[in-house]
């Protein structure tokens, strides 16, 4: 070998090696990690193959060894003919395959890892290729520095620490071990991700990369038959990556749940249900209010759904905000209920469609926002509270009893009002409450990061109102949306329809 970088260091601890080596004994068994440390713990300790051109790293580094999995374990365990007091080693380059699984299958101390079937997986997978360089447990499991995941570790940590393995090889090109520069970047074979980044801080590997998905796979698969179907994760029911994120000897861990927001997976049950009912109820009210105004005894003209009275920019501005609120509506669904089987759109679509649709809908808000307030109209959702009480359920009277009878409509009651109580309050809590709140709940969905410093978090963490994860701004925006689609079904009814006059 030539001597590379670091070469004073490295002969200054091969000579303090021989030194050593005389006073301890003749047997490998017994030379204590000391004599071994006092070269392997040299920073930067390299030599580069003749052969193949490789700088390899010999440092160990005492810390991360004192705090790994095999802490206490003599280096001689493993490194057991040809290391003990021979410098320069005369020890094979590379140890037998699968010598970890062997060691430990003696010990039975391993017994719920299951590590000869992780040793088959291994050689039948994308990485068991004999064609390719071969792969044993040490190439992704530093032994001098590996260490158990553990439970009572966050999710984030456990994802990152599953993730960092795979992307030592498949991440950045500068960042890669010796004779792995062939492999393409992840980042850039992922674009069929929204966003791919996310996805590899929130997502194990193993996830989509393994026929089942488990945390304890390692068949890999090539990127060809890897799982593509984006709805195998964003489903209601045992998403196809919560196994990765079981921790050894334990079942599936779902404490994902409190720090990842995973649209269509992560959903509530219960605002599912109030929601549909909601939304069914409505339909009814409407279809039932419409029959039975056609047979009662005043004369009404036929419904025109889409039809708004005023200037022309009032008129395209509600045809505009309507197609906006169909198309949130649609792409919202095909995300939410993503494996229903009923959404018209696929879920990559949907998520690119939402966000554009949601980016122009904010854009459409505050351009009302900003004409409404300077053009002096907002005025005219601003009622009288005093004169509330007694307006307000007249009006209802009106629309449950009073419309179908042919009975004068009671508001509005003041010369100048555009809208009667009840319209002001349902206009002023759209457009002034709701809306709002879907478009800051929406812009932390789109933009995550924002909601750890709208929630104060000291760590940029996915939050939400104090809470780790998401989840409860996710749940917000869902029932924001619901509520906004909601009124445009009663709110285009309401105002595609009249009363005829002059009878």
């Amino acid at each position: 070998m030539q001597v590379g970088r670091g070469a004073a260091r490295a002969l200054g601890c091969l000579a303090l090696m021989v030194l050593t080596a005389a006073s301890a004994s003749e047997g490998a068994a017994t030379t204590p990690n000391s004599v071994c440390q006092e070269c392997h713990a040299v920073e930067d300790l390299r030599f580069t193959d003749r052969d193949t051109g490789e700088s390899k790293l010999y440092t160990i580094e005492p810390r991360a060894y004192a705090e790994s999995a095999h802490a206490g374990v003599d280096c001689v365990a493993c490194h057991d003919s040809g290391y003990g007091d021979h410098v320069p080693h005369e020890g094979p380059a590379m140890l037998p395959r699968f010598l970890c699984v062997d060691c430990h299958e003696a010990l039975g101390d391993l017994e719920h890892l299951d590590l000869p079937d992780r040793r088959d997986e291994l050689k039948r997978g994308a990485h068991g290729d004999e064609g390719s360089r071969r792969m044993d447990c040490h190439d992704c499991h530093d032994p001098h520095r590996f260490a158990m995941i553990r439970s009572e570790e966050r999710t984030y940590d456990r994802i990152a620490a599953g993730n960092e393995i795979c992307l030592s090889c498949h991440g950045p090109a500068d960042d890669r071990p010796f004779g792995q520069d062939g492999l393409n970047d992840s980042a850039e074979t992922h674009g069929h991700f929204p966003n791919a980044l996310r996805h590899f801080a929130r997502v194990k590997c193993v996830g989509c990369h393994t026929p089942r998905g488990h945390r304890e796979d390692h068949d890999v698969l090539a990127a060809e038959d890897s799982l593509e179907d984006c709805a195998q994760c964003h489903r209601r029911e045992d998403p196809a990556y919560a196994a990765s994120y079981a921790t050894p000897g334990s079942d599936v861990d779902r404490g994902w749940f409190d720090h990842v927001y995973v649209i269509g997976s992560t959903r509530s049950a219960l605002l599912d249900r109030t929601s549909q009912f909601g939304f069914v109820f409505f339909l009814l009210l409407v279809l039932l209010h419409s029959v039975r105004r056609r047979l009662s005894t005043g004369r009404w003209k036929r419904t025109r759904w889409l039809h708004v009275e005023g200037p022309r920019s009032i008129r395209v501005w509600h045809t505009v905000q309507i197609l906006l609120i169909a198309g949130l509506l649609g792409s919202g669904l095909s995300m939410h209920y993503g494996d229903s089987g009923l959404a018209p759109l696929s879920f990559r679509t949907a998520v690119t469609t939402h966000n554009i649709l949601g980016v122009a809908n904010i854009a459409l808000w505050l351009t009302f926002l900003v004409v409404n307030i300077r053009s002096g109209n907002a005025r005219a959702y601003v009622t009288r509270l005093r004169a509330l009480p007694r307006e307000l359920p007249r009006q209802i009277l009106y629309y449950a009893k009073g419309t179908f009878r042919g009975e004068a409509e009671p508001g509005p009651v003041h010369a100048g009002d555009r809208f009667n109580p009840l319209q002001k309050l349902a206009y002023l809590a759209v457009m002034y409450v709701i809306s709002p709140v879907a478009v800051v709940s929406g812009s932390l969905l789109l933009y995550p990061l924002l909601a750890s410093v709208a929630a104060g978090a000291a760590q940029a963490e996915e939050r939400a109102l104090g809470h780790p994860g998401l989840w409860p701004m996710a749940m917000i925006h869902l029932a924001a949306g619901y509520a906004v689609t909601l009124f445009v079904v009663v709110h285009i009814y309401m105002v595609g329809s009249g009363r005829e006059s002059g009878d």
